[in-house]
């Protein structure tokens, strides 16, 4: 919903591409951070299928947010805008210390 956008001026086969890099996006970025959260068990099929399913549940929490965002109003963005700053200086101040 929120990358909707920047596709508006695509059809056929760029918009093929650009829907590909984002879903692409969204299973590398998932794998990553997923692999530094899910424990390993020393059983690779039960880590595969557990991986699986982490990943199928990330993807679906993904869609819900995209979801709730969208109907968002747009008195709602500079709020977000300062948490997303107040988060990033935080996280500066972390990483000098």
């Amino acid at each position: 919903m929120i990358h909707e956008v920047m596709v508006l001026d695509h059809s056929g086969r760029p918009f093929a591409l650009v829907l590909y890099g984002a879903s692409l996006k969204l299973v590398v970025l998932g794998a990553l951070i997923l692999d530094l959260l899910l424990p390993p068990t020393g059983r690779p099929w039960l880590d595969w299928m557990g991986f699986l399913a982490a990943l199928a549940a990330l993807a679906i929490l993904v869609g819900l947010v995209e979801s709730a965002m969208a109907r968002f109003r747009m008195t709602k963005v500079p709020q977000f805008l300062v948490a997303g700053v107040l988060a990033s200086a935080f996280a500066f101040l972390l990483l000098l210390v």
